[in-house]
């Protein structure tokens, strides 16, 4: 493995760690829930040690009733809220030029 994949995991490790087949991490990265962080140079898949956890919520979902579309939706929306959160306010220094000018 490369220095620069020596934080990731590789396929092997994310279906020992989150106990799961291929074919389970195969549909969740096709339907867009879980993302391939690259590949070594030997071509083997790559992945962030969060997925571990992103699958083991994905499972919990599932076993609560809620369909694969129904997750990625939850995920779009907790990635939107986790961006609102990380923006600027309006009337900080990066937003005020776009508010009326101060009386005087």
């Amino acid at each position: 493995m490369s220095k620069s994949s020596e934080n990731y995991l590789r396929a092997g490790d994310v279906l020992k760690q989150a106990g799961i087949s291929h074919q389970v991490l195969y549909r969740y990265v096709t339907q867009g829930l879980i993302e391939e962080a690259g590949q070594t140079e030997g071509g083997q898949r790559l992945y962030h040690p969060r997925v571990v956890h992103l699958i083991e919520r994905i499972q919990g979902l599932s076993s609560s009733g809620y369909s694969l579309r129904d997750i990625k939706d939850i995920f779009f929306k907790e990635k939107r809220v986790r961006r609102a959160c990380d923006s600027d306010p309006p009337g900080t220094e990066k937003n005020r030029n776009s508010q009326e000018p101060e009386a005087q």
